[in-house]
């Protein structure tokens, strides 16, 4: 069974690694005068043309988008690596396979050093990560989301990186956590008060050694000094971000790219575009480019709301390829 489970993996892996070449390997077709016109927009709308400029061709249509290494050179790097193919995917485990692969591992504990040296260990895949990623996320006049690494039939890439943001270049430092009439900096995005106790409360209690209701009955004098005192950057920074001085950051306006995360330092793949002004994610998710051309295939996209739990109808990423 588990030889006949190892034949099947082999196989499986095989065609997805033979499919996938096949598909980024199809001959380019000749570009359109429309996409000559387009691309030549989307170069002169650049801040700056030395940056990597990214195709995205999509069921939609075509997006441009200029990356921005000076203010997040590690993140840009990782999403040019991810979208050449040039990164480890690690493969999802089920149930199943993690019983397996004990198996094969105390199996091949058991065998000499010479039968283990005949059967070398499978590759890791190195594939375009975007090549037939969906948008699997859609908030209609929000935003639109795309890269999930557990989405993703290959697998997940092994690292994740660390923000890249600057508090201070978004102003968050002067920004009180509590206005001068009493309520929240809606900066906060707390929506309710369950929400002001989970991004605020629980953090400063945190910090302040605060564990019981009676420390809390005792100190609540300085809780709340120390909540008409904080400022957003130091909200956050209790939650468990951390800020960069040395580099350059921009709020989330409409086209914006930014990183997808799960709280602080948890930047992979996945990546958003924004379809408005949304200055509450600011601080929270490291920006990575901007849309120079095609926000209005973006805003296409933004129209059929999409959850994770169902992406059938979603929008589909064809190729994702820098092109300058």
């Amino acid at each position: 069974m588990t030889m006949l489970r190892t034949t099947v993996t082999l196989a499986t892996t095989y065609l997805l690694a033979c499919g996938a070449t096949a598909f980024a390997q199809q001959p380019a077709q000749q570009p359109s005068t429309a996409s000559r016109g387009m691309e030549a927009a989307a170069r002169a709308a650049m801040e700056n043309p030395s940056n990597p400029l990214l195709l995205m061709e999509t069921s939609q249509g075509s997006i441009y988008l200029e990356l921005l290494p000076t203010e997040a050179p590690r993140n840009v790097a990782n999403v040019l690596a991810l979208a050449a193919g040039e990164v480890e995917l690690l493969p999802h485990l089920s149930d199943a396979d993690l019983v397996v692969q004990r198996e094969q591992e105390q199996s091949s504990r058991r065998r000499s050093r010479r039968s283990r040296q005949s059967q070398p260990p499978l590759q890791p895949l190195m594939l375009p990560f975007y090549d037939g990623s969906r948008f699997h996320r859609v908030i209609p006049g929000f935003l639109v989301q795309t890269g999930s690494p557990w989405l993703h039939p290959q697998g997940r890439p092994r690292d994740l990186l660390a923000d890249e943001i600057n508090a201070d270049d978004l102003g968050l430092q002067d920004e009180p956590l509590i206005m001068p009439d009493g309520s929240i900096n809606p900066l906060l995005g707390a929506g309710n008060q369950e929400d002001f106790a989970e991004l605020v409360l629980r953090p400063l209690y945190q910090r302040m050694d605060i564990d019981t209701v009676a420390d809390l009955l005792l100190r609540q004098d300085a809780v709340l000094q120390r909540l008409q005192q904080m400022s957003i950057k130091e909200v956050l920074q209790n939650q468990g971000y951390s800020f960069d001085r040395s580099r350059p950051s921009r709020h989330l306006n409409r086209g914006t790219v930014a990183l997808a995360n799960v709280g602080p330092d948890s930047n992979g793949p996945e990546f958003f575009i924004v379809l408005a002004h949304v200055p509450a994610l600011s601080g929270r998710h490291t920006v990575i480019g901007r849309v120079v051309a095609g926000m209005e295939v973006v805003d296409a996209i933004g129209r059929i709301p999409v959850q994770p739990e169902d992406t059938r109808f979603s929008s589909v990423i064809y190729r994702l390829r820098r092109i300058n």
